[in-house]
């Protein structure tokens, strides 16, 4: 299958060169001071079809230089070289001594360095490169063929090994990078609209423990102006699609309405970013094929999990002036991996039907008093459901996987389950206040009385999904009880036995202190391969009773 190509956008990285030591440092500030006096603009020059606009500027760092430094000054100068392309293709690099045992010019507080280390030389050079709209491999390129076009100027000779690709050492990495793609505003609602995939994932993973960000939207201009998802490493591993914390943005111009639909720039971009926040840490250099085959395969499996077409077609995608809706070529070739919404939601949904079977009456006052607000303190907590702190500590306890506490607060860890909780308890309510009005009628109660005296009984219909019925069915004199929960025939197999159910159901109806008899009742019951019937008190009735209690 062929996929479009994504192109680059923002870059941060740090290279360290050691194999010449600080020589490479030395010679571009001599160039700088001795030769541009400090500063040197408007150079220009044509590399490989392509012009380009160089600035040469240095700053003062806080680097203290050592008593043999051949500089007459407290800290040692570090320079910077601008460069600019075609459009918006553009970096700094800013190159920086770096040896052991470093301190600040001030303070003489010791500033860390890889030199530090054993395995490492003691002296050597830092470049911090910073651009957005090249290649990884523009950027090795682009550094050591300005230097030697700024020597050149000056008509200097430069040593064209200083800043060879291949001596970029393996303590070299990248802090950010971001790959995207422009993608027409139709295309992009199934991307970000309400049931797209960016509400997908933030309905099920911001909420999980450990991810610190929350969806944000931007449409108060026109829709999809900026919508941003943040993905701490924590969430992303719950994606197939590699295991780095990524951001995933979309986003139109400032003013979005200033450009009509013929200007690319009025269709949204929509990249993935890695960066070093979103992760505790960075990539090595070394690897950063593999991270850019991440965020490629990220974008492509974001538009295949929203039905976006992938191929380059500019029915789906916009060309601007650094994508080129083109095919990607390389290898390895992009994996699709499935949507992976369904099965966490499938997760979710089981840990749901888990936890409710194991809840307390104490347990579901606390998180239905939960159910109106996503976090609150915990005395409201208790006041709403009418308990106490300990009886609230037993339910953390026991539901750690669905509530937290952090200082007093009480949350739920995820949105998906705080919504279905409060769709259970919706529907029981309805259900409750159904089946009891039903219950009052056919057993000629009041349903004041019924609330009153028949409370366990309501919470027994309730639990099994019961209901006192009158379809003709069954004599006019006889209760007739229909149980909609899959329920055993027989105690020794699996799951909950109907001898159990009906011995709680008489304990429950005799509580209530009905005048309707139960004995005669048709109980009707789920088998999960249909209903079955039997008479409250009939032999069948007796066997099962006798073998629930043995």
């Amino acid at each position: 299958m062929t996929h479009v190509a994504s192109a680059p956008h923002e870059l941060e990285a740090d290279w360290n060169f050691f194999e010449h030591g600080l020589s490479p440092y030395w010679a571009v500030t001599n160039l700088l001071v001795n030769q541009f006096d400090g500063h040197a603009d408007q150079l220009e020059y044509d590399l490989d079809g392509e012009q380009w606009s160089f600035e040469l500027y240095y700053q003062k760092g806080g680097i203290a230089p050592r008593p043999d430094d051949p500089i007459d000054a407290p800290r040692l100068y570090e320079p910077r070289l601008k460069a600019r392309g075609h459009g918006e293709r553009k970096v700094t690099f800013h190159v920086r001594p770096r040896f052991k045992g470093m301190e600040h010019y001030e303070s003489g507080d010791r500033i860390s360095t890889p030199c530090d280390r054993d395995s490492i030389p003691n002296e050597g050079v830092n470049v911090h490169v910073q651009g957005s709209n090249l290649e990884p491999e523009e950027y090795e390129r682009l550094l050591p063929q300005l230097v030697q076009l700024l020597f050149a100027e000056a008509g200097q000779r430069f040593n064209h090994e200083y800043f060879n690709p291949r001596y970029i050492h393996d303590s070299s990495n990248a802090h950010s990078y971001e790959r995207y793609l422009r993608i027409r505003r139709s295309m992009n609602q199934k991307i970000i609209g309400t049931s797209g995939i960016l509400q997908k994932l933030h309905h099920l993973l911001l909420d999980e423990e450990g991810v610190r960000y929350s969806l944000e939207v931007d449409n108060e201009d026109t829709v999809g102006k900026m919508h941003r998802l943040p993905l701490r490493q924590s969430a992303a591993r719950e994606l197939p699609v590699g295991n780095r914390g990524k951001q995933v943005k979309s986003y139109l111009l400032k003013n979005p309405d200033s450009v009509d639909e013929t200007d690319p720039t009025h269709h949204p971009k929509l990249g993935v970013l890695f960066n070093k926040e979103l992760n505790n840490s960075t990539v090595r250099w070394s690897k950063i094929d593999d991270l850019q085959r991440e965020l490629n395969e990220t974008l492509i499996n974001l538009l295949y999990w929203s039905n976006v077409p992938t191929d380059p077609d500019q029915t789906t995608f916009v060309p601007d002036s650094h994508f080129d809706v083109s095919a990607y070529d390389e290898n390895p070739t992009l994996r699709l991996y499935d949507d992976p919404t369904p099965k966490l939601e499938a997760s979710q949904e089981a840990l749901l039907v888990q936890q409710m079977r194991e809840l307390t009456d104490a347990d579901m006052d606390h998180l239905e008093a939960m159910t109106d607000s996503g976090q609150c303190h915990y005395e409201e907590v208790i006041d709403e459901a009418d308990t106490s702190v300990s009886t609230l500590y037993r339910t953390l306890k026991r539901c750690d996987a669905l509530l937290e506490s952090d200082n007093g607060v009480v949350k739920w860890r995820s949105k998906k389950i705080r919504q279905e909780f409060a769709a259970v308890f919706e529907r029981v309510e309805e259900t409750v206040e159904a089946a009891a009005d039903q219950a009052a009628r056919i057993l000629d109660l009041d349903p004041r009385q019924l609330k009153e005296k028949g409370s366990a009984f309501q919470r027994w219909l309730t639990q099994y999904g019961a209901e006192v019925i009158n379809d003709g069915s069954a004599p006019r004199d006889r209760v007739h009880i229909k149980i909609t929960s899959v329920l055993n025939r027989y105690r020794q197999s699996s799951g909950e036995y109907i001898g159990k159910v009906l011995e709680y159901l008489e304990v429950v109806w005799t509580k209530a202190g009905f005048d309707a008899p139960l004995h005669k009742a048709i109980i009707e019951f789920n088998t999960g391969n249909g209903y079955h019937r039997l008479i409250y008190g009939s032999d069948e009735h007796e066997r099962i009773m006798d073998s629930s209690t043995n």
